[in-house]
């Protein structure tokens, strides 16, 4: 009788304690939460009776520095924001599609907006952008339209493709000359647009911005004052011949002149420093004359531009991406060495050998173009001597029986970029040159090492440069690197030594 009496009490009690969580479970549940993580606004979580849905007024607390991507998703109500003055940066769709966003604080510290972060808030009628922001992404404002006036700050030097396409009553655009990076169609389906007329070479301008060109002259001068010409702003021009671009250009943008099959020759202007992406890719090119001070000719830049014979490649170059001369007869006349591979002056540029397993890089070389020995199946054994300054990335992707790569003593490399080596699966043993600084993302992803001993000058390692390394036993990181540093694949079998 005594022990059913306990036991009645402490069930009693366990049913009363179980009330409590549960009461206390639903008051601290009763209305929505914020969450912010490390700084970031990841969003709202909907509690019983208040959900994000029924916001419509909403402060974003001190002390957040970025706004998460998606953080006001399904904020369905949602008609104002303010955000503090801690907010630097608002992430890509942070207001995605918050159709009754009509009004926004933003910081006056904001430095970047994120790709579609504001697209579709189709009732948003005017933003104010602090004189801090240096970039809008990608369709930041696509669709918002009921956008009518937008004022660019002077701070802004990036704004990327179709960043306020289709805001269709936008009619008034203020901007300063600190813009020199602008994507494709950027105003278009935008009453702005349609109110630009082109001068007398059918180019259409918005201060010193080129946006965009009608195909109907062969002879085009850009306008001296011009400092960045939109990305696609000639593509598939069909009638252009000759182009007269001014100083002052600092890049040429992606597909800037992709399919302009009757362009038969360029001089790039002293000042650009970047050829962006495909940005002469199947146009008719037979010579180019790139400026001393040049840096970086982007991925497919000339390629299948199949008259191309004649072009020069300045000392300035510090990076060749990938298929840059693929497909022209400018690549196409240059003799292969007895290894197979093939050099611009102290540049290597290709590789198109079979069967080469060993291959000795000349002395003198100072740069490998990105890809040049991409997927090169017979390749063993690599040796790079000290005069190499720049290797470019995927430089050896997929060398699956690539055993062994040599770097002379002393030598001038400070940087191992992102896939130069990934995917070498009998990559056995490497020794990476003393002056190495930065290890970029995946430069060893699944290689077959066994034992990496990063350099003591390395400032800056990926997490996930060695990543997927099956065989690997043992990393040794100089101590500078202790607590920026740790194996993300999570094997216990890794021994990771600080030295």
């Amino acid at each position: 009788m005594v022990k059913n009496k306990i036991l009645t009490k402490y069930v009693i009690l366990t049913l009363l304690i179980c009330s409590l969580i549960v009461l206390y479970l639903i008051i601290t549940n009763l209305e929505y939460k914020i969450v912010v993580r490390d700084n970031t606004f990841i969003g709202i979580k909907d509690g019983i009776f208040k959900k994000k849905s029924d916001i419509v007024d909403f402060d974003i607390p001190y002390g957040v520095v970025s706004i998460g991507a998606y953080a006001f998703s399904s904020c369905d109500n949602l008609q104002s924001v303010n955000l503090p003055e801690t907010v630097n940066s608002v992430d890509n769709y942070a207001f995605f599609e918050c159709k009754k966003l009509q009004e926004i604080k933003l910081s006056s510290n904001l430095e970047s907006i994120g790709d579609m972060s504001f697209y579709n808030c189709e009732t948003l009628k005017y933003i104010e952008l602090p004189n801090t922001l240096s970039e809008i992404g990608s369709s930041s404002f696509a669709e918002c339209k009921n956008l009518k006036k937008i004022i660019l700050p002077d701070s802004l030097e990036s704004i990327g493709e179709f960043a306020f396409e289709n805001c269709t009553n936008l009619r008034e655009v203020k901007m300063s000359d600190s813009v020199s990076k602008v994507g494709e169609n950027i105003f278009e389906g935008t009453e702005f647009i349609n109110s630009l007329k082109p001068d007398e070479y059918g180019c259409i301008y918005l201060g010193n911005l080129l946006l965009k060109a009608n195909d109907t002259k062969e002879y085009v001068k850009i306008k001296d004052s011009t400092k960045a010409i939109a990305a696609k702003a000639f593509i598939n021009n069909i009638r252009i011949k000759n182009v007269d671009l001014p100083l002052g250009l600092i890049e040429i943008e992606d597909s800037t002149f992709e399919g302009c099959r009757t362009l038969e020759s360029v001089i790039i202007p002293q000042g650009v420093k970047y050829l962006g992406e495909y940005a002469f890719l199947n146009s008719g090119l037979k010579r180019v004359v790139l400026p001393a001070g040049l840096e970086e000719i982007s991925y497919g830049a000339f390629k299948d531009c199949y008259n191309l014979v004649e072009i020069n490649l300045p000392s300035s170059i510090i990076d060749i991406k990938g298929g840059s001369f693929y497909g022209t007869k400018y690549l196409d006349s240059i003799k292969e060495d007895e290894y197979g591979c093939k050099y611009q002056e102290n540049i290597l540029l290709e590789y198109t050998g079979k069967s080469a397993e060993k291959i000795e890089i000349k002395a003198g070389t100072r740069l490998i173009a990105g890809s040049a020995f991409n997927n090169a199946e017979s390749i063993k054994e690599v040796y790079i001597p000290k005069s190499v300054e720049h290797i470019g990335r995927y430089t050896f992707t997929k060398c699956h029986n690539l055993e062994k790569v040599e770097f002379e003593e002393d030598g001038k490399l400070t940087t191992v970029k992102g896939h130069s080596f990934d995917l070498c699966s009998n990559l056995k043993e490497i020794k990476l040159p003393k002056n190495i600084k930065t290890i970029s993302e995946y430069a060893f992803f699944a290689c077959g090492v066994e034992t990496l001993r990063i350099p003591e000058k390395v400032e800056d390692m990926d997490l996930w440069a060695i990543a997927q390394c099956l065989s690997l036993k043992r990393i040794e990181l100089p101590k500078s690197l202790k607590g920026k540093y740790y194996y993300p694949d999570y094997r216990p079998k890794i021994d990771l030594v600080f030295y």
